[in-house]
């Protein structure tokens, strides 16, 4: 539930509020951006899914996600 709310601000953000981005993204970083994140909500729902099962999955899971998000590719728009 956290991560669809952080989707949907991120969404209002991006294309209703961009007087609050910088002017340097363009339309084109906000769609990847979109794209990139709203497919980074499915691993966290999964991640809930396998929470009762194991402990360690989700925490490994979770980390991969962690790092995926660090790496300087996700970062740089």
């Amino acid at each position: 539930a956290m991560a669809a709310g952080f989707l949907l601000l991120q969404r209002r953000i991006l294309f209703s509020g961009s007087h609050l981005l910088h002017d340097h993204i363009t339309d084109d970083d906000r769609e990847l951006i979109w794209r990139r994140n709203r497919a980074g909500v499915v691993p966290y729902a999964v991640a809930m899914a396998i929470a009762p099962l194991s402990a360690y999955a989700t925490l490994i899971l979770c980390g991969a996600i962690a790092a995926f998000y660090a790496r300087p590719t996700t970062t740089s728009v």
